[in-house]
């Protein structure tokens, strides 16, 4: 009977009889995969495309053997760092640079965005990438945009201003927070900055499954939602803790009687 592959590090499991004096070498091989998976770190350089881990059996040195995945280069796209669709733990350094995401998946599931200038425990439970700390799940972006007068403004998201979202809970092609199927209640906070002339005013919202405030240009009626503490409209802070269920979003709205650049954060929590 020929060798046979452990279930998870793919380790050679020698029959009787087999590898008749090449057991000690064989031995010392399974030794040090498992050394690898408690210890090592694997250097991987990223660029636009997705990276499929090596993963041949019986051989050591594998780069799905590593426990550490330690990710560098300049971005181009959104890469996916495709691992074996086998129970493994990966702790994952994310030091690329450029505005695109690495996700770290198997080639059919679902997968963990891990975050620029982090290092994140992700685990494959044998068909996806989970997060180790899925319990706690938030998401933070700043940013400026351009709001015309008079004119209600959507908030949008990007790469570009996420300073991190590893849970992916902004959806960046709708421009909105959409709560994930399991969340049961969110704390939402919306912060933004105008330095308004004495007569101008600025004012903000947040619309859950399109509803918040009421008319279409309204700054007097977002007054308990975007209220300015200093009474001299600029600035005003959104937040609230509120029941979620799978399907409700948000949306991030400004106002402003005058044209202006305004800096704006959106800090977004799923509490459980």
């Amino acid at each position: 009977m020929p060798s046979t592959a452990s279930a998870s590090l793919q380790l050679e499991l020698m029959a009787v009889g087999e590898r008749s004096g090449q057991w000690g070498d064989v031995t010392n091989g399974n030794l040090k995969t498992l050394e690898d998976a408690i210890a090592g770190t694997e250097a991987i350089t990223l660029a636009s495309s997705d990276v499929t881990l090596t993963d041949v059996q019986f051989t050591f040195g594998q780069q799905s053997h590593a426990a550490v995945l330690s990710l560098s280069g300049t971005l181009g796209a959104n890469v996916n760092v495709i691992v074996p669709t086998r129970s493994k733990r990966y702790l994952v350094k994310n030091g690329c640079s450029g505005d695109y995401t690495v996700t770290v998946k198997t080639a059919s599931g679902t997968g963990a965005i891990v975050d620029q200038g982090l290092t994140t425990a992700v685990r494959c439970d044998g068909t996806n990438v989970v997060r180790e700390d899925g319990s706690r799940r938030a998401a933070f972006y700043e940013g400026t945009i351009s709001v015309s007068a008079g004119v209600t403004t959507n908030v949008t998201f990007s790469s570009s201003n996420r300073v991190h979202d590893e849970h992916g809970l902004m959806n960046t092609s709708n421009n909105r927070f959409e709560a994930p199927a399991d969340g049961k209640l969110a704390l939402v906070v919306f912060n933004f900055v105008g330095v308004m002339t004495s007569t101008n005013t600025i004012g903000g919202a947040v619309q859950q499954n399109g509803f918040g405030y009421g008319g279409s240009n309204p700054p007097a009626a977002w007054g308990d939602q975007g209220e300015d503490p200093d009474g001299n409209g600029k600035r005003g802070t959104v937040a609230f803790l509120t029941p979620i269920t799978n399907g409700d979003y948000f949306e991030f709205k400004l106002y402003t009687s005058e044209t202006k650049t305004v800096p704006f954060s959106v800090y977004v929590e799923v509490v459980r």
